[in-house]
This record gives structure tokens, sequence and C-alpha cells, in this order.
């Protein structure tokens, strides 16, 4: 999470801390059902705490998200630490850390907070009857099979990390 949680839990603290007016706080979000969600379970919790929220869900991938939290359109949305440094920072580490991410962020006013503490990797899925009956176990079987579709976002097909490394580790075409 980037700015989001710097923005949520200060303001959160300072307006309890000092009883001041709560600002109206705009959560945003990936144009997908756990941006989506992630961003309605945000802005519960801000309600409950008694702050007024504009929500402006499913804005786009990514580097829109990160440019409307950039330019101040929105004050918060989920983000996963390892886009934040492949997609947004163009670190070479596929797993960055919190601290390195924030060493990146600071110039740009921005932080990762503490994880949500759940962990979002890529899978890929084949039916098992289909598995069973061409033999597939592996991502390495389906190398050379011109014969099965794969099916990717748009995102991940664009990601150094998604498509092209993995056509790349894999051999695919």
């Amino acid at each position: 999470m980037a700015r989001i949680l710097i923005a949520l839990l200060s303001v959160l603290l300072a307006c309890d801390a000092i009883g001041a007016e709560k600002p109206v706080v705009t959560v945003g979000s990936k144009n997908f059902s756990e941006g989506y969600l992630l961003a309605e379970i945000m802005a519960q919790l801000l309600e409950v705490n008694g702050f007024t929220v504009e929500r402006k869900f499913g804005l786009g991938g990514t580097l829109v998200c990160y440019e409307a939290l950039e330019t101040g359109e929105i004050d918060a949305y989920a983000e996963y630490t390892g886009t934040i440094g492949q997609a947004i920072l163009k670190i070479d580490d596929p797993a960055p850390q919190v601290p390195m991410l924030n060493n990146r962020l600071k110039p740009r006013g921005l932080m990762v907070l503490k994880s949500l503490g759940f962990n979002n990797t890529y899978a890929m899925a084949i039916k098992a009857s289909l598995a069973g009956k061409l033999g597939i176990e592996t991502i390495s079987d389906l190398a050379g099979r011109d014969d099965l579709k794969l099916a990717f976002s748009l995102e991940f097909l664009n990601r150094e990390d998604g498509w092209p490394g993995l056509a790349r580790t894999y051999g695919f075409d």
C-alpha cells in the first residue's frame, strides 16, 4: 500500500487525537474484483471511524491508479508490493521489501505501511481432467503446445514479471 495507508493512518490518528474535523477521503481502486473489494473495505473502515468517503473505483490498472494517487485525485488505493517495485519503481527485485520501497517512495511523498496480511502470487490453472488427459503437471509441460489457449489480464501481459518473464523462462512463443 502506498500513500493510502500513510494518509489514512495519520489522518485517523491526528483527527481523533485532537478532535478535529475529519477530511473527506477519496478511495480509488483498480478495475478488477479484488481491487473493488479492498477499496470498499477501506472505505467502510473510514466511514465507521467518522470519515466521509468519496469512492472512485475501477479507475484502471496500476499506472492509472498510481498517477491518480500522485496527483491527489485519490488519497488511497490498494497496491501490491511487487507491483510497486516492478511497475512503478522499476526495481529488479521480484519481491522487494517494504523498507527498500519506502526509501524509493519517500522523495515522492509516499510510503508503504504494514501488509494487509495476505499474499497474492500469480498462478496458472487448468482443469484437472484436461491436465490428466494431456499429461500436464508443471508449467514446463506447456512448452511447445499449440493446442491450448492461455488467457491473462492485460496487466500480466505487459509486466516484466508477468508474461514476458514467464515466456522467456519456459520458452513459450
